[in-house]
C-alpha cells in the first residue's frame, strides 16, 4: 500500500466543484486538483516562515564574513566533536525516556525495539504532515500486538513531556538569571511552575490528552499513571535537555572563549527558542522560528555574527546527531523485516 498523490495536471471539475483526488478518486466523473488553493496558500506561508529567518541569518553571516572567517578557520575541533557527542547522547537518552514512558503506560517493548521505533520515527519531524512519526512507531508496536490507541496516547504524552521538561528548565535558568532583579519574571516563573504542577495531575493530563485524541478521531484512553510517575518523567526530560545545553556551550566555545557573563543568555535563548519552535507545529521541527528567535535573544549579549552563527550551527549539529540515530533506527527496522506503509483511505488519510 502506498500513498498516491496528484500534485499537478488539474482538470476543472465543473459547476464550481472542488475536492481532493485520493487514490484515483473522481468528483462528477472528472478528476479534480489534489491540492486546493487554500492548501497551497498555507504551504507557501509555512515555507516563508522557514525561509525568511534563515535567509536573514545567512545575509548577516555574509555581511560579517570578515569577522566570521577567522573564527571558522580557527574553530577548535575538540569542542566541535564534544558538542556532537553530547547531542548524540541527548538524542539517545530521549529514546531511553520514551521506553520508560511507554512501559509506564503499559505498551512497553524490549529496550532494543523501543529505541529502534523511536529513532526511526524522528524522520517524521522533517517530513510533511509528520505522519511518519506515528507510522514508524505503530509499525513496531502493532507488530507486537500493542493497543493502538494507547500508543497514540504515548506519542501525545511524549509531546507534553517535551514541552513541560523545557519549561521547567526555562524557569530554572530564568530564576538563576534574573530572579532577584525582575519582579515580573518571578511572577511568570511561579505561574509556569504552578501550571506544570497542576497540569501534571494524571486526571487533568488525561482529560487534555483525550481532547486531542478526539480531534484525531481516536478513542479515549485512560492514563494509568500516578502523580509521582508523571513528575518523574517531566524531570527526566528536563535532565536530558540540560545535557543538550552543555552541547550548546561546547559549540560556542569552539569559536569564542566562553565567558561567565554569556552563559545564562546562551542557555536561556537556546531553551526559549526551542519551546517556541515546538509550539509552532505547522513548521517542520520549528525550522526558522527557533533560529530567528535565538538570534534575536543573543544579539544584545554577543557579537552579531556569532548571534547569527549559533542558531545555524546548533541546528546543524543537532540534525546531524538525529540523522545518525535515524539511520540506526531505519537499519533496525529493515533488519527486523518491518516495513512502514502509508496509505490513503477513501475520505480519510492515515498511516498503517
Amino acid at each position: 500500500m502506498q500513498v498516491r498523490e496528484v500534485l499537478g495536471g488539474c482538470r476543472q471539475a465543473g459547476a464550481g466543484q472542488v475536492g481532493y483526488l485520493r487514490a484515483g478518486g473522481q468528483i462528477g466523473g472528472q478528476e479534480v486538483c489534489a491540492l486546493s488553493w487554500k492548501k497551497i496558500a498555507i504551504s507557501i506561508v509555512k515555507w516563508l516562515v522557514v525561509a525568511v529567518p534563515l535567509a536573514f541569518l545567512v545575509s548577516i553571516l555574509a555581511k560579517n564574513y570578515e569577522q566570521l572567517a577567522p573564527e571558522l578557520a580557527h574553530a577548535d575541533p575538540r569542542y566541535l566533536v564534544l558538542s556532537e557527542l553530547v547531542f548524540l547522547a541527548m538524542t539517545f537518552l530521549f529514546g531511553v525516556v520514551w521506553h520508560l514512558e511507554t512501559s509506564a503506560i503499559g505498551v512497553g517493548l524490549t529496550w532494543g525495539r523501543a529505541l529502534i521505533a523511536y529513532f526511526a520515527s524522528q524522520l517524521g519531524k522533517y517530513l510533511p504532515g509528520k505522519v511518519w512519526m506515528m507510522a514508524a512507531r505503530f509499525a513496531i508496536y502493532q507488530s507486537e500486538l500493542k493497543d493502538a490507541p494507547r500508543v497514540s496516547l504515548a506519542v501525545l504524552f511524549e509531546a507534553a513531556l517535551h514541552l513541560g521538561g523545557q519549561l521547567i528548565l526555562l524557569v530554572a535558568v530564568a530564576m538563576l538569571w534574573g530572579w532577584g532583579e525582575y519582579g515580573s519574571l518571578r511572577i511568570a516563573c511561579i505561574l509556569i511552575l504552578l501550571a506544570i504542577m497542576v497540569g501534571s495531575h494524571p486526571k487533568i493530563l488525561e482529560f487534555g490528552l483525550n481532547i486531542v485524541m478526539g480531534l484525531l478521531k481516536r478513542p479515549k484512553v485512560e492514563l494509568r499513571l500516578k502523580y509521582g510517575q508523571v513528575l518523574l518523567l517531566y524531570l527526566a526530560y528536563t535532565a536530558v535537555y540540560s545535557i543538550g545545553l552543555a552541547g550548546i556551550l561546547l559549540l560556542y566555545a569552539a569559536f569564542e572563549p566562553l565567558e561567565s557573563q554569556i552563559l545564562l543568555p546562551l542557555v536561556f535563548s537556546a531553551i526559549a527558542s526551542g519551546v517556541s519552535g515546538m509550539l509552532v507545529i505547522f513548521v517542520p521541527a520549528g525550522l526558522g522560528v527557533r533560529e530567528g528567535l535565538m538570534y534575536a535573544m543573543l544579539t544584545p549579549f554577543i557579537p552579531q555574527h556569532m548571534a547569527a552563527l549559533m542558531p545555524i550551527a546548533s541546528r546543524f549539529v543537532f540534525v546531524l546527531a538525529q540523522g545518525i540515530m535515524i539511520l540506526i533506527g531505519l537499519a533496525g527496522l529493515r533488519r527486523a523485516g518491518i516495513k512502514i506503509e502509508l496509505k490513503s483511505k477513501p475520505g480519510k488519510d492515515g498511516a498503517s
